[in-house]
């Protein structure tokens, strides 16, 4: 278990406290404290000191990125499985996503449904299709177990990533065919359960300036693997064209579809119309 932490003081000792009620017990945390500028550690020590599962360790502010490369690189198991400092697992999290594993030997990765908590309650429908959907759209949860192996592999979590969607990136290259020079798909195992709690803290107070930054990451994302997407998906003024026109032939069905709804209903209306009329003159004989 690697755990970012980062101005969460005030959420973190759930976060460890759902670890401690995995039904899995051999599990070895490593909390990251990214130049937090609250008291985390004072929050984290009582739970180093009473479980020697948990690990603390200090670094200057670098980003989520940064923080969980240290704590990979100072864990010891075979499966890693990310977890932010304010959110939580259920209590056989780690256990189905070890079984997940063993079920398909060929697994990539295993994590499971999840659901809000805190601000929202709602569950989210978040499923992977396919490697061509998650290049369009994020489907995995940082939250999700993976091989060690394939972490040094791939050069962990790009620190150049400080603008969010730095999870997004790593499934890109953790998922990435050609990359472990798999013939078909790298297996995603999706458990069915909801088994991982995210927290909603409310909207924020500057929603322009979370746009900038989404839109920086996705330009950081582009960029990087640009000749992924020009291979899959081709030129991005070609990809822009093909959605505009498949746009505009599904408008001109929709609205079609309106006019001709409009018709049967206008006709429907004469029709009553005219039999209302008929029933009022057969009265009147």
């Amino acid at each position: 278990m690697i755990i970012p932490a980062y101005a969460c003081a005030p959420y973190i000792a759930r976060t460890l406290e759902s670890l401690q009620k995995q039904s899995f017990s051999d599990w070895e945390a490593i909390v990251v404290d990214d130049g937090s500028p609250d008291n985390v550690a004072d929050v984290v020590a009582p739970y180093v000191e009473r479980d020697s599962r948990i690990r603390f360790i200090h670094s200057s502010n670098h980003g989520v990125s940064a923080a969980r490369n240290i704590g990979v690189r100072e864990s010891s198991g075979e499966f890693i499985l990310p977890l932010d400092g304010d959110d939580i697992i259920a209590p056989k999290y780690i256990e189905e996503c070890l079984k997940g594993f063993e079920r398909f030997e060929d697994a990539a990765v295993v994590y499971s449904r999840w659901a809000f908590f805190g601000a929202s309650n709602d569950a989210v429908d978040l499923r992977y299709f396919s490697y061509d959907h998650e290049l369009v759209r994020n489907a995995i949860f940082n939250c999700a177990m993976f091989r060690r192996k394939d972490f040094d592999f791939i050069g962990g979590y790009d620190e150049n990533m400080r603008d969010g969607l730095e999870d997004w990136e790593f499934w890109i290259r953790m998922l990435n065919p050609e990359k472990f020079g798999s013939k078909g798909e790298r297996r995603v195992v999706q458990l069915r359960d909801v088994l991982f709690f995210y927290r909603q803290k409310g909207v924020g107070h500057n929603p322009r300036a979370g746009e900038t930054r989404l839109m920086k990451a996705l330009d950081y994302i582009y960029t990087k693997h640009s000749d992924i997407y020009r291979s899959r998906f081709g030129h991005p003024i070609l990809m822009a064209q093909r959605f505009a026109t498949e746009y505009q032939v599904l408008r001109n069905e929709v609205r079609d579809s309106r006019l001709k709804e409009r018709w049967r209903i206008a006709v429907s209306k004469r029709a009553l119309r005219d039999r209302l009329e008929r029933l009022g003159s057969e009265e009147g004989e």
